[in-house]
C-alpha cells in the first residue's frame, strides 16, 4: 500500500502533522456544504487520493447527518439473532436517543473501493502477527479463538496496537503506574513490519480521524490531547519505545485493534460509555452481513467500506 508517500524533508512528526491538515480541510468542507461557506480548497501537502477520500467520506456523513433516526436504549436485551421486529438500516443514518444524544453515525460505503483494497493488501504486512494471534479453543478469550476465524482464509488473526496500553478504561493500579506501548510495537524485537503498517496506513488514520472530527468534535480534541500529553510524558520518563511510536502514530485514538476474517459474537464492552465513539471499519470481499445492536433493536447492513 503506498497511500501516503513522506514528503522530503520533513520532521518526525508529518503524519499527524498529517491528520491535522486533512481534519481542518474536512471541517472547511463541512462548512462550504452545510452552511454555504467560502470555497475549500486541500492544502497541496494533502496527497491527492488522500483529498478523493475525505470528500469521500465526507459526502457520506453529510447524507447521514440529514437523515436521524430516534431509538429508545433496551436494558436487558435477549440476543436474539432472529428477531423479525428490528429496524434494519441501509442508508447513511444518524441514530438518536430520545433527549437527542448522538448513539451512532451508519456510514454505508464510506471508503472507496479502490482504497478498500489498498487497505486490505496492506494486511499482508501484519501477517505473522495475526497468525501468532489465533489460539486454541478456550485459550485467550473468544477474541482470539480460532473457531470465531474463517477455517478457509489464508490470512486471519486479530492484534491490538497502541503507544499507550495498560489499560484503556481500567484506570491505573497505582501511583506509580504509567502507559507503555503495546507489545507488538514495543521494540525492535518484535516484526518491523507492524510499524511499517502503521506508516504506510497514515492517510487511513487521517481521514478516520478527520471523520471523528466532525461527528464528535470534543472526543477529537480530547484525543487530541493525550497524545499531546502522552508525548511530554515520553520525552520526561526518557521512554525511548514511546517516543519511537509515537511520531507514526497520527490517530487521535489511543488504541486500535485489527480483526481479519473473524466473526463477532454477541458482546457488550462494559468499560465504554455512551458519550464515546468507537470507530469500526469493514473492507474485503464477502457475502452479505449484518451488524446487530440488540439494545437498540436495530440490524445495520454491514457491507465493505461501512
Amino acid at each position: 500500500m503506498a497511500a501516503v508517500q513522506r514528503p522530503a524533508n520533513t520532521s518526525n512528526d508529518w503524519q499527524m502533522h498529517l491528520t491535522d491538515t486533512v481534519c481542518q480541510y474536512m471541517t472547511a468542507r463541512l462548512h462550504e456544504e452545510i452552511v454555504d461557506g467560502p470555497r475549500a480548497l486541500p492544502a497541496i501537502s494533502i496527497p491527492m487520493q488522500i483529498a478523493c477520500e475525505a470528500d469521500h467520506i465526507l459526502a457520506v456523513i453529510i447524507q447521514a447527518y440529514r437523515e436521524c433516526v430516534t431509538r429508545d436504549i433496551k436494558q436487558g436485551v435477549q440476543t436474539n439473532l432472529a428477531r423479525s421486529n428490528d429496524m434494519e438500516i441501509t442508508r447513511p443514518t444518524v441514530v438518536i436517543d430520545k433527549e437527542g444524544s448522538i448513539l451512532l453515525w451508519y456510514l454505508p460505503n464510506a471508503i472507496s473501493q479502490a482504497y478498500q483494497s489498498e487497505v486490505w493488501n496492506s494486511l499482508g504486512l501484519l501477517s505473522i502477527p495475526l497468525q501468532r494471534s489465533l489460539k486454541s479453543h478456550g485459550m485467550g478469550g473468544w477474541r482470539n479463538d480460532g473457531k470465531n476465524f474463517r477455517n478457509d482464509a489464508n490470512l486471519k488473526g486479530a492484534i491490538d496496537l497502541s503507544p499507550a496500553w495498560f489499560q484503556q478504561g481500567r484506570g491505573p493500579s497505582n501511583d506509580a503506574h504509567h502507559p507503555e506501548v503495546s507489545r507488538l510495537l514495543k521494540s525492535k524485537s518484535q516484526p518491523k513490519e507492524v510499524r511499517e503498517w502503521l506508516q504506510c496506513t497514515a492517510g487511513l488514520q487521517a481521514v478516520l480521524s478527520g471523520a471523528l472530527r466532525i461527528m464528535h468534535p470534543k472526543m477529537y480534541l480530547h484525543g487530541q490531547e493525550a497524545i499531546r500529553r502522552l508525548r511530554s510524558k515520553a520525552a520526561e520518563r526518557q521512554d525511548e519505545d514511546m517516543e519511537a511510536v509515537l511520531p507514526m502514530w497520527n490517530s487521535v485514538y489511543s488504541s486500535m485493534s485489527v480483526m481479519v476474517n473473524r466473526a463477532s459474537p454477541a458482546h457488550k464492552d462494559t468499560n465504554g460509555r455512551k458519550v464515546w465513539l468507537d470507530t469500526l471499519l469493514t473492507v474485503g470481499n464477502y457475502p452479505r452481513l449484518h451488524f446487530l445492536v440488540p439494545e437498540l433493536g436495530i440490524r445495520l447492513q454491514y457491507n465493505p467500506g461501512t
